[in-house]
C-alpha cells in the first residue's frame, strides 16, 4: 500500500526501512488538518530557528500549534528549535494529543474532551 493510500495527507509520512513514521513537521500539519480548533498561523513569523527554510504551509501549522500551546518545540534555550525532520516518537505525539484534547475541552467547555 503506498502512502498515499495510507495515511490521507498527501504523502506525508516517509516510509524508511521497514516502518512508517511520521516527523515532527508532518505531525503539525496533521493536527491543523485534523482538528478544527486548531489553526495555522496566518503569517509566517519564524518562532523556531529551524522552520524558516521549510515549505511555508509547514512552517504556518508548526507556528499555530506553538501558538496553540500545543508545542513549545525541541528546545527551552534560545535560540528556540521545533526539529521538523525528526521522528515524532510516541510520547511527543501523546503529547501532542493530550494538549489537543484539553484545548478542546477548554473551548467548547466540556471537560471531557468529548465533542457533543
Amino acid at each position: 500500500m503506498g502512502c498515499r493510500a495510507c495515511c490521507g495527507f498527501g504523502g506525508l509520512l516517509r516510509r524508511r526501512v521497514w516502518y512508517w513514521f511520521a516527523t515532527r513537521g508532518d505531525m503539525a500539519v496533521m493536527m491543523v488538518a485534523a482538528f478544527p480548533h486548531i489553526q495555522a498561523a496566518t503569517e509566517q513569523q519564524n518562532i523556531f530557528a529551524d522552520t524558516a527554510n521549510l515549505d511555508p504551509a509547514v512552517t504556518r501549522a508548526i507556528e499555530g500549534i506553538a501558538e496553540s500551546e500545543v508545542t513549545r518545540g525541541c528546545t527551552t534555550t534560545a535560540p528556540l528549535r521545533y526539529c521538523p525532520d525528526k521522528p515524532v516518537t510516541r510520547a511527543q505525539m501523546a503529547s501532542f494529543f493530550v494538549r489537543v484534547i484539553n484545548l478542546a475541552a477548554a473551548t467548547t467547555g466540556d471537560d471531557t474532551g468529548a465533542s457533543s
